[in-house]
């Protein structure tokens, strides 16, 4: 063993073979008394106690190897730890049976499908209150009927199998299967560091003092007189060799009754804090039918705020922000997306000049960004599923930013060949002639491909190869996003001739900033820029004005002016396309402020949403990420879905979240689109819904950070619930909002809510939400679910998941009539005459 050799090298002496044997035979010895199950835990008290008293009763009288005496000595430790060892009783160990049992009185009916477990429990938490008054960790009591107050809410499935059961007999069932799990985890812990401290015991090849007391009557009396004694008997025996064993042997003793102590405190900690003891408990209402305990939620669920984060750290520690924005800006020295780059560095440093503008090819940049090369892009990257969740050539995904400009993927050049690439005519006239320059690696590459025969496309690396590849006639259109081929870039390039647009675009797309996926705190510094520059216009807050903006410490006391920092340097949204856009491209309706007149219901672009199979190994392919959310949800066969079903004045949700007592069922637009997300990780199993009220907004967050609840439906989007939450210290990932409504001064927008550290969970549900606005666009509804499009970006399995989501709620709009009932109007309406896109958030806080 690698202790063991250590400490020979120390002496000076070589292992003996013949006591490596030894030492392997005792350690198997060992294994072999490790009980296969653990009924009772003792109290830490006795443990920790235990472990201390026998690791003292050691004495320097011999360096002989015993291994026996070291075994019955460590077997002495163990009993002790588990004298009270006791079979679970029978009828705990049944699954019993509650089908066709009548009512009782106090029963309240819980719909479960036939064939369908029951959930287990969400973790359960210590109280508040008890946790400040108490020194250490609260030992485990014995559990009894009240030990747990946790019980599931409302479940919905396909079958209709009806059962009554009794809130009591929910409580000992979902509290016996915790304390059944608890054991097993405990038993594998202690297993592992005893056969440790076993092998490590051993190797010393010391002699346990079998006269030593072993009493746990008076433990600390006997642990100080037993290392008192045993401590002068090594200093004053003559017959003990060398006194620098001595002090090994020690300190390898130390060591080995260090690492049964932790064990001992890991168990205090965890099990007690899993298990709530009962106590009078202030109940959550969820609905007449069920409940769950403010104090199942109300602990554990704060963490300090990191102001270092990591990306924004390694920013301010390096003195200046890497930036791609657009290739041809840095050609020209100036433009939009520097701009862009410029407010970024000012919001950090308070000096816009503190950036470097990084070269990389478009391929190039999203390995840089994933691998922290590049902090940030704005070099014109379409944010779609694709690349959000699985970009093509890294296999990973990217984190985006509220769009900074709305626009599509178009066709200009000479006026002939522009209407011979607009109607996809290859053959006929002058139209065999046909060239069509596009960009490498680009959805614009996929999106021409699919228009026109690859044999009328010429690929090129860059941007500014388009407009070259034009001016010396190797091509006679260009195809790209709007904001790019606009005329003055072709004149810039020699260009001489006429000039024109095709009337249609091929497309629409959203540019957006692209940071990297594991650092949600840096996508929100970010998103937060490009959205404080949308408000200061919204506002009329301008350069010559900006001090003073959203003063905030949410990232940081330094960076509470950060937002005025950004329009003081590049100036408000409108500001920025007046400078750089408005004499080449005309600001468009799309690219305007909302005002709350026309819809903001458009779905992204949805991008390469299959695999190449053949090219990705087995391990390479996507699937559920083990120990997250989507697994979990997989695993246990429902989800759990906080909802609200009244503002914090009393007022009720109508048409958002809805229970009625009398047929036990929910309705609500938040409603369905939690069932929508259980239907995307179904998979045709019939993924159930748990529905949770949690409208008191002092539980709400704790519960989603917590994991008793998987996903929240229905609140409001604001940047200190995004950034830091108050009740729990950390941020949260909202969706694209899928309701609008005007409350108070300020328009606000309702969106689902994820946690921040599983991004697989937070793309589910965020294209969970566009996959119906997508329906609605296309006209697919839920008898024509078939024809959605085939995703396998979450794993070959779940390639159906668009189908099984319109399957189970509908497109958008049937989701609104059946749960409003009302004529869609202002934002709430789809955006399908390109009206103002850009949605202002007045009041972030």
């Amino acid at each position: 063993m690698q202790e063991g050799g250590e400490l020979s090298e120390a002496k000076g002496d070589e292992p003996k073979e013949d006591e490596q044997v030894e030492d392997e035979e005792v350690v198997d010895s060992c294994e072999k008394k490790i009980p296969p199950t653990i009924a009772k835990i003792p109290p830490d008290d006795d443990m920790s106690s235990s472990v201390a008293a026998a690791t003292t009763n050691t004495t320097a009288s011999s360096v002989a190897t015993i291994p026996a005496q070291v075994d019955e000595a460590e077997s002495k430790i163990f009993d002790k730890v588990i004298e009270n060892i006791q079979p679970l009783p029978a009828e705990q160990q049944e699954q019993q049976t509650r089908c066709d049992r009548p009512s009782q009185p106090g029963a309240f009916p819980v719909t479960v499908a036939a064939g369908v477990e029951r959930p287990p429990p969400a973790p359960l938490l210590v109280e508040e209150e008890q946790v400040e008054e108490e020194s250490g960790p609260p030992p485990l009591e014995p559990h009894h009927e009240e030990a747990e107050t946790y019980l599931p809410v409302a479940t919905e499935l396909a079958a209709s199998a009806e059962l009554v059961v009794t809130r009591e007999e929910i409580e000992q069932e979902m509290a016996t299967e915790l304390e059944d799990r608890l054991r097993k985890e405990f038993e594998e812990r202690l297993s592992q560091e005893y056969v440790r401290v076993s092998q490590c015991a051993e190797a010393q090849t010391v002699e346990i003092d079998r006269s030593a007391a072993f009493d746990l009557g008076d433990r600390n009396s006997a642990y100080n007189s037993n290392y008192g004694n045993n401590h002068n008997n090594r200093n004053a025996s003559s017959d003990y060799p060398n006194k620098a064993l001595s002090d090994a042997t020690r300190r390898k003793y130390f060591l080995a009754s260090t690492i049964l102590v932790l064990v001992v405190i890991l168990v205090a900690v965890v099990v007690p804090t899993a298990v709530a003891k009962s106590s009078s408990e202030d109940v959550l209402l969820v609905s007449n039918d069920t409940s769950i305990t403010n104090n199942q939620i109300d602990n554990d669920a704060t963490s300090a705020l990191t102001t270092a984060l990591p990306v924004l750290q390694s920013v301010r520690e390096r003195g200046f922000l890497r930036c791609k924005p657009e290739s041809l800006e840095v050609e020209k020295g100036a433009g939009f997306t520097i701009d862009l780059c410029r407010a970024i560095a000012a919001a950090v440093f308070n000096d816009s000049s503190k950036v470097d503008f990084t070269y990389f090819t478009f391929k190039e940049h999203f390995a840089a960004i994933a691998d922290g090369r590049l902090d940030v892009s704005a070099s014109h990257v379409s944010l779609n599923m694709g690349r959000d969740v699985r970009e093509t050539h890294t296999h990973v995904g990217f984190s985006y930013s509220t769009p900074y400009i709305y626009t599509g993927t178009g066709l200009a050049g000479v006026p002939n060949f522009v209407q011979c690439a607009q109607d996809a005519e290859t053959f006929a006239n002058d139209c065999r002639h046909l060239q069509v320059c596009v960009m490498i690696n680009t959805v614009t590459q996929d999106i021409v491909e699919a228009h026109l025969p690859g044999s009328a496309t010429k690929l090129v690396p860059g941007h500014g190869d388009l407009f070259r590849q034009f001016a010396n006639g190797t091509c006679n259109v260009i195809a790209g996003d709007t904001v790019i081929i606009h005329e003055q870039h072709a004149r810039e390039a020699g260009y001489t001739g006429e000039y024109t647009f095709a009337d249609k675009l091929l497309s629409h797309e959203h540019l957006a900033l692209l940071t990297r996926q594991d650092n949600p705190e840096w996508a929100e510094f970010c998103d937060w820029i490009v959205r404080a520059l949308v408000a200061a216009e919204a506002l009329n807050v301008t350069d010559q004005t900006a001090a003073g903006f959203w003063d905030t410490d949410l990232f940081g006391p330094e960076y509470t002016q950060m937002f005025a920092q950004a329009i003081a340097a590049a100036g408000n949204y409108g500001q920025m396309y007046e400078r750089h856009y408005h004499g080449m491209l005309p600001r468009s309706r799309y690219n305007s402020i909302n005002t709350g007149n026309t819809g903001l219901i458009v779905s992204d672009p949805l991008g390469t949403l299959q695999l190449d199979e053949e090219s990705l190994s087995e391990e390479e392919l996507p699937g559920p990420v083990p120990g997250r959310t989507m697994e979990a949800v997989v695993t246990r066969g429902h989800l759990y879905c906080g909802v609200i079903l009244e503002d914090e004045d009393g007022t009720p949700r109508s048409g958002l979240a809805e229970y009625n007592s009398t047929s036990g069922e929910w309705s609500g637009l938040d409603v369905d689109f939690c069932r929508g997300l259980a239907a995307a990780v179904s998979a045709g199993k019939g993924i159930g819904t748990i529905f949770v009220n949690l409208s008191d907004p002092k539980t709400r967050y704790k519960a989603l950070a917590n994991n008793t609840v998987d996903v929240l439906a229905g609140d409001r989007f604001t940047m200190t619930i995004d950034v830091r939450e108050p009740t729990t210290g950390q941020g949260f990932t909202f969706t694209t909002p899928y309701y609008y409504e005007s409350k108070g001064t300020s328009p606000c927008a309702h969106e689902l809510v994820t946690r921040q550290n599983d991004t697989q969970w937070a793309d589910l549900a965020q294209w969970t939400i566009h996959a119906t606005f997508f329906a609605e666009e296309m006209g697919i509804t839920q008898a024509t679910a078939g024809q959605m499009p085939v995703v396998e970006l979450f794993g070959i399995e779940y390639r159906q998941m668009f189908r099984d989501i319109i399957g189970q709620t509908g497109n958008y709009g049937e989701i609104f009539e059946r749960n409003l009932g009302v004529l869609r109007k202002e934002r709430n309406q789809l955006n399908v005459e390109d009206t103002p896109q850009f949605f202002p958030i007045l009041d972030p806080f």
